[in-house]
């Protein structure tokens, strides 16, 4: 957000944001039927809307205005040397422990090693401009809810398992979106800052 104080002490206007690509309506039905299932089990969560959902491939975190042009450059080269490819929704879990979930997931199984070659070659190109990016090794998935107390977490997560041999759908990976999040009184909301089309050939 704009007036972020960054790490050297000095303040900069800036921006939260991330690199994500965007999921098709059919997978978004799927989401919305697997929300109304899970919530039958009277666990508190707080829901992600399925219109919201995405699929991220790099978080940036608060990055400073002047390195936005630069992202937008190498997602541009990345995409324009990497040909379209499809991933599969599969699998459901949790981050966190059975007992305490903290986040609830649709599972993106593997990673596909297409999708794992695109997040380290943009992770690489990003950090050698200096942007510092998140350390955790990469598990791209889809953000259905996070569990906000303990009340039915049994249930929950015994109705998750359920799902972990269930496919969902399958994702086109054929264009990269650089979304600003906007956190407002609702929740975050997201801006469309660009788009790269994946054309390798």
């Amino acid at each position: 957000m704009p007036g972020t104080v960054n790490s050297d002490k000095s303040t900069m206007p800036s921006i939260r944001a991330f690199i994500a690509v965007d999921i098709n309506e059919d997978i978004r039905r799927e989401m919305r039927e697997l929300h109304g299932i899970l919530g039958k089990t009277g666990a508190k969560v707080s829901w992600v809307a399925p219109e919201k959902m995405h699929l991220t491939v790099i978080f940036l975190g608060d990055i400073p205005l002047e390195s936005v042009s630069g992202v937008c450059d190498v997602m541009d080269r990345v995409a324009g040397e990497i040909q379209p490819f499809v991933v599969e929704i599969a699998g459901a879990g949790w981050f966190g422990s059975e007992r305490s979930p903290k986040v609830l997931w649709a599972d993106i199984p593997g990673p596909p090693k297409l999708l794992a070659d695109l997040h380290g070659r943009l992770s690489a190109e990003i950090d050698s401009m200096g942007v510092p990016l998140e350390t955790r090794p990469f598990r791209p998935h889809l953000t259905l809810g996070r569990v906000r107390g303990r009340r039915n977490t049994g249930a929950l997560t015994s109705t998750l398992m359920s799902y972990k041999n269930s496919v969902f759908g399958r994702v086109d990976i054929d264009r990269l979106i650089l979304y600003k999040s906007v956190l407002e009184a609702q929740g975050s909301r997201y801006e469309s800052l660009h788009e790269s089309t994946l054309k390798g050939v």
